[in-house]
């Protein structure tokens, strides 16, 4: 009977790997990117560029966006004295245009 202990361990490290990735996503996105599919975010990204155009639209002007994961928001949104730490704060800003 060959030695196979070379395979397992191998087998083991492969699947602790990926297991670390899982993990991983799981804390970034949630239980969500498991059922995304290409088409479906796709879908996604076309529906926010519509909103995005309508509201230029009706404001009469261009929008500036920007686009994080959920991780970057979280840690983003704590950052002292930032946009999103003064939003998330329910600051008002005043902004002219």
């Amino acid at each position: 009977m060959p030695d196979l202990s070379k395979t397992e361990n191998q087998f083991e490290a492969v699947i602790l790997h990926c297991r670390e990735i899982f993990l991983a996503k799981m804390r970034d996105y949630g239980t969500a990117w498991r059922i995304l599919r290409t088409s479906s975010l796709t879908d996604q990204i076309y529906i926010k560029a519509q909103r995005i155009r309508s509201i230029e639209e009706k404001i009469g002007r261009e929008v500036n966006y920007t686009l994080y994961s959920k991780k970057e928001f979280e840690v983003k949104s704590k950052e002292k004295g930032g946009f999103l730490n003064i939003v998330a704060q329910d600051k008002t800003i005043s902004l002219k245009g």
